[in-house]
């Protein structure tokens, strides 16, 4: 961890030489080395493994439980190296990945895996990691405020950091099972570095061909119906036309009559015939009518031929 002559405390912190093909910034964290089951080992498997898409390792110089008070548990702890170094790192938009570990005997109960991000809530990055190892066929837990409690991570330092500047904060416990187990311990450290170069996204599933062919007819079903209902309204209204004419004038009235109302529509005739287009004027209807002026002409027309004779 650190040389054997200098006994600050201060860690190790080891950065990406290279630049991340990622937009998003991932730092890995341990501030429980040795103590939490050998936590810096597994952050430092997945820092290579995901190489350079892991901006920053950052390991703790100290175990959690040389000081009497709490003194050396960096998670807890607003005055260090540590959490000096978290806060420079820290960007919004930016994941952090924090590794503890704990004893299956004491939290019998718990799974394999308990993630969270400090506050009961869930983010992008969380919830990946969490489809990843699912995936893996290992447990997953994740605190929501009330469950998982005391794994919550509710007071830690570099958590309320993160959040408060809109970085996403994953606290990962893993059980004392999958780190002693060389395939478990494996299938975790994949899962991890399998989110991290997957940007976060979620595993993809074996999907049944029959589901798009079914979701395809459907959306042909009902594209084919759409077109068919659209031409069911054509351009002349529909409905029975009634007329009757005044021989007093020049102007005849005719009425349309629909199933849920009816329009009177005037046509002046200038004492010609029907069929001639230089005797054909069209009003608007007495009631509104949702067509444009050229259905007005259509109707006219329409009246044209059921009542075409001479004006008397």
């Amino acid at each position: 961890m650190e040389n054997t002559t200098v006994n600050r405390g201060w860690g190790s912190y080891l950065f990406a030489a290279e630049r991340s093909p990622s937009t998003t910034q991932v730092m890995m964290e341990a501030p429980h080395p040795v103590t939490d089951f050998n936590s810096q080992q597994i952050a430092y498997t997945i820092f290579t493994g995901a190489y350079p898409a892991v901006a920053a390792l950052l390991v703790s110089g100290v175990e959690r439980t040389f000081g009497p008070n709490g003194q050396t548990d960096m998670a807890h702890r607003t005055q260090s190296v540590f959490e000096t170094a978290h806060e420079a790192f820290t960007k919004f938009g930016s994941v952090v990945i924090q590794i503890h570990g704990f004893d299956a005997f004491t939290h019998a109960t718990e799974p394999l895996v308990v993630l969270s991000d400090g506050d009961g809530g869930i983010n992008g990055a969380l919830q990946a990691i969490a489809s990843n190892l699912e995936a893996a066929n290992l447990s997953v837990g994740i605190f929501d405020g009330f469950t998982h409690e005391k794994l919550g991570a509710q007071k830690n330092i570099q958590g309320r950091y993160a959040r408060a500047f809109g970085a996403g904060f994953v606290h990962s416990e893993i059980s004392s099972i999958v780190v002693y187990n060389d395939t478990l311990i494996t299938q975790y450290e994949n899962s991890l570095t399998r989110s991290i170069l997957n940007n976060f996204g979620f595993p993809a599933y074996q999907i049944d061909i029959k589901i798009p062919i079914i979701a395809l007819g459907i959306m042909s079903f009902f594209f084919v119906a759409g077109y068919r209902l659209s031409k069911t309204k054509p351009d002349l209204p529909k409905g029975s036309i009634t007329g009757t004419r005044k021989g007093s004038d020049s102007t005849s009235s005719f009425q349309k009559n629909r199933d849920a109302g009816s329009e009177t529509f005037q046509v002046t005739l200038w004492g010609r015939s029907f069929c001639d287009p230089r005797a054909r004027t069209l009003k608007k209807p007495l009631d509104s009518y949702s067509a444009s002026e050229e259905k007005y002409r259509e109707v006219a027309k329409l009246l044209d031929c059921l009542y075409s004779r001479p004006n008397s």
